[in-house]
């Protein structure tokens, strides 16, 4: 990458600390990340440090990912396996076993790839082969890209001399990152807080990290990872463009499977011929549902759902760009119409809201409300005003199914109601 273009984000967020070349594969890796992470640690105000590198980019809000560490503080996000495991080539300590000449020449190039397996298949013809690294009792390895706590990066940042002897051993060996820091977290008292997952969304293709591109979209926001990897900026622009975007529409990133599951659960029960999601976003509980074989299409009122669901259904369908909650008439009612997003905002006039209901259900409604009462401020009615309208209307509340859909889910979902036309 150039030098020039890493320095014009200084100013912006961007700390750039020193300058070093650092080859793939060498140790030099397992330094620099050591270095950012005590830089890191000179501020107070980090409760959390993720290692990340400039391919990975995030796939949810900040704020989700904060209201996530705060459920689960003191945990830390790690893919870790005790080694040795078979995947990892020889068995794992082929790796350890024989001086890789990575700090000296760089192996993606074609010139420097000929002189490191030359002198690697030396060291194997002829029997000659390094010790297992014997500093800590057992040896843990995984993905480099993490999400630890500060007290935890401290016991790693500090200069032990077990660690640095450690550290010592792992020179000239290939991917050093993707075993010490695991080694250390797994032989501490933070062993216990560690969860086998490091909130990253990787994906592989024949051996190597896939790059990826629009094609990936679903994955990407269905997913429970908070980062993903890898990007390119050429490669992967359509999709980078479209994250952009995503963020700005209503429920792109709040995909939550087990919602998913309950709607698709009570469809197979009530069994509607059409379901639409007036509420959908980019469309995605919409694929889950068309995806399970049911014809299920979505609205929603931002003017650019048309075009960013097109990228979600791969250009098979795309979602409509219809506001539902001003006055709405369908050529056809639907047989089930959800609504996930509804908010109690002033500016909705509720009474309009369930005539569009009344006129545009034929049987069932799913509907999410904000659970507000009469006496807060700032909103126009309050729950109970609500069901008391969609009654008036011809609907009435099936305790037994809304009870079955609010089980087990998230208090964000928790105030669900099933009506019966």
């Amino acid at each position: 990458m150039d030098k020039a273009y890493i320095f014009s984000f200084i100013g912006n967020g961007v700390f750039i600390f020193s300058w070093r070349h650092v080859r793939w594969g060498s140790i030099q890796i397992t330094k620099t990340e050591l270095q950012l992470v005590r830089e890191a640690l000179k501020s107070n105000k980090y409760e959390y440090i993720h290692l990340i590198s400039g391919q990975d980019y995030p796939i949810k809000d900040f704020s989700l990912l904060n209201s996530f560490l705060c459920s689960n503080k003191g945990a830390q996000f790690m893919e870790y396996h005790s080694l040795p495991i078979d995947k990892w080539e020889g068995g794992t300590f082929a790796r350890f076993q024989y001086f890789r000449l990575l700090d000296w020449f760089d192996y993606p190039n074609e010139k420097g790839k000929r002189i490191i397996d030359f002198i690697t298949g030396f060291q194997i013809k002829y029997g000659l082969r390094r010790r297992i690294p014997d500093q800590y009792p057992c040896l843990y390895g995984g993905s480099n890209w993490m999400s630890l706590t500060r007290e935890c990066w401290e016991h790693i940042a500090r200069d032990d001399r077990r660690s640095k002897k450690f550290l010592n051993r792992l020179r000239f060996t290939f991917a050093s990152d993707e075993v010490y820091f695991h080694t250390l977290v797994m032989n501490s008292p933070f062993k216990s807080d560690v969860i086998n997952n490091n909130l990253r969304l990787i994906k592989w293709r024949g051996g190597a990290v896939k790059v990826l591109n629009q094609l990936d979209i679903w994955d990407i926001l269905t997913s429970q990872a908070f980062f993903a990897r890898k990007f390119d900026s050429k490669y992967s622009k359509v999709l980078l463009d479209a994250l952009a975007h995503f963020e700005k529409i209503s429920y792109a990133s709040h995909f939550n499977i087990t919602f998913a599951k309950k709607i698709l659960l009570l469809s197979r029960v009530v069994r509607p011929s059409t379901i639409c999601d007036i509420t959908s976003g980019v469309g995605l509980y919409v694929k889950f549902l068309q995806d399970a074989g049911f014809h299920a299409y979505g609205m929603d009122s931002d003017s650019r759902v048309c075009e960013l669901s097109r990228l979600v259904f791969c250009g098979k369908y795309s979602c409509q760009n219809i506001d539902f909650f001003s006055e709405v008439e369908l050529e056809m009612p639907i047989d089930l119409i959800i609504s996930h997003s509804y908010d109690g905002n002033t500016r909705i006039e509720y009474k309009t809201l369930c005539q569009n209901f009344a006129r545009n259900t034929s049987k069932y409604l799913l509907l999410k409300l904000p659970h507000f009462s009469n006496n807060e401020p700032n909103h126009s009615c309050d729950d109970n005003q609500i069901i008391r309208s969609l009654i008036e209307l011809g609907f009435k509340v099936n305790e037994p199914m809304s009870q079955m859909v609010r089980f087990d889910l998230d208090e964000e979902f928790g105030n669900l109601y099933f009506f019966e036309k």
